[in-house]
């Protein structure tokens, strides 16, 4: 029977190692239940640790555009003159944005800043802020470069958000960046890990029955195909658990984090509608490792024959 077996139709083969691995999984319901459960929680882990670098990394870049050079013009600089800088800045590959900020409108800024520590009139004669322009970059590397230039024009009497402050965001940003990919790696190492061996636990119960297949000259493909479905399934059936809980908790845990990262765009990770994709692949790795988890456990069962 075992010799013909690999001459029966692929569905047929398939099919009774699928029946296999069914009588498998329901022979002990509760260490099935516990590999399932197990498998979700790994899964449901890695799916928020996933969606919590995302966001962090996105909050970090917003942080990154959002830092601007401040160059202070001549108070007496004529109108003319700020608009022919405004048409020089706006037309360099490096500058996102150029906006001319009035000494009304910065002492307004002031004043809104002192609150209540404070009271300043904006309505003073003689008021000491210079115009400015505030330049924000499409990258903050280019940062030196457009400092070397505003100091080659006499109309800029100084420049803010210079040196030191801009390197601070830059390695401030990367820190961010490297310690979620190492978060990432790290949670995604315990998963694999984990349904790997919950697979091989579920599997363990049925060592001498693999023992006995290989005894009698059962080939290793035959062997093994009951328990690579059976992985497949384990790993399926928490990926699809996986899927329901996020659908399920996904609103309220969104909610918090737009409270929190209230300032990202709308079609930033912290949108549930850009969540699923993610939920999707990370479920699906279950399934995979699921049936890893299940070769290396038969096949070392079968080594210790």
């Amino acid at each position: 029977m075992l010799v013909k077996d690999k001459y029966q139709p692929l569905l047929i083969i398939w099919g009774r190692a699928l029946k296999k691995a069914y009588a498998g999984i329901s022979r002990n319901i509760y260490v099935s239940t516990a590999s399932v459960l197990s498998i979700t929680i790994a899964l449901t882990t890695l799916t928020v640790t996933s969606g919590l670098v995302m966001v962090f990394r996105e909050a970090a870049t917003h942080i990154q555009t959002q830092v601007s050079l401040v160059a202070y013009l001549e108070k007496s600089t004529p109108q003319e003159a700020i608009d022919d800088l405004i048409g020089i800045f706006q037309i360099r590959p490096e500058v996102k944005t150029v906006k001319l900020i009035t000494p009304e409108e910065a002492l307004g800024r002031l004043s809104y800043l002192m609150g209540s520590h404070g009271s300043i009139s904006t309505d003073i004669d003689d008021n000491p802020i210079p115009p400015s322009l505030e330049i924000t970059l499409n990258h903050l590397e280019d940062a030196p470069k457009m400092v070397a230039l505003f100091q080659e024009i006499p109309l800029i009497t100084s420049i803010l958000n210079t040196g030191d402050t801009i390197n601070r965001v830059n390695q401030i940003v990367s820190a961010v960046r490297l310690v979620g990919t190492i978060v990432f790696i790290l949670f995604a190492l315990f998963a694999i890990i984990l349904i790997s061996l919950t697979v091989g636990f579920a599997i363990r119960g049925r060592r001498e029955e693999i023992q006995i297949m290989g005894i009698v000259g059962a080939p290793t493909s035959y062997v093994m195909r009951p328990f690579i479905l059976e992985g497949l399934l384990y790993g399926l059936g928490g990926g699809i658990i996986t899927i329901l809980l996020m659908f399920f908790f996904n609103p309220g845990f969104t909610a918090i984090l737009k409270s929190i990262f209230y300032f990202l765009n709308p079609l930033s990770p912290t949108n549930i509608s850009n969540w699923w994709y993610l939920w999707i692949f990370i479920s699906s790795i279950g399934i995979p490792i699921g049936a890893l988890g299940a070769i290396l456990a038969t096949n070392r069962y079968l080594k210790e024959e």
